[in-house]
């Protein structure tokens, strides 16, 4: 569990690699390429954290997009709160969960060893 939370949290650094690097809603299919590779991958590693990153992905398709962020309630400025702090977000919650989950998990691991 605990190499899974590293593993997310990386895909955590790389999303917001690709927003730091790219940040304005302007056609860009390098950005868009990027976030898919990631969720991609992401999603083998562990189902919800990986449809939080496809959710980016596609929102992302319409942020990069040519025009059609304007079309959406709220613009650019929705559509990326939506995507860096909304969905990025829960998947910080997922590896914080399976984080603790293993903490908890080792220290039962430990304390049925020291009982043996």
């Amino acid at each position: 569990m605990l190499n899974t939370a590293r593993i997310i949290l990386q895909a955590v650094d790389d999303i917001e690699r690709v927003f730091d690097e790219h940040p304005f809603a302007e056609p860009n299919d390098a950005a868009v390429n990027s976030l898919q590779e990631i969720a991609i991958t992401l999603g083998q590693q562990h189902p919800v954290a990986g449809r939080h990153a496809q959710q980016i992905h596609r929102l992302s398709t319409v942020f990069y997009g040519e025009r059609r962020r304007q079309q959406r309630g709220g613009g650019a400025a929705a559509l990326y709160a939506a995507m860096r702090i909304s969905l990025l977000g829960q998947i910080q919650h997922v590896a914080q969960a399976l984080a603790e989950a293993g903490s908890v998990e080792n220290g039962h691991q430990t304390i049925g060893r020291a009982r043996d």
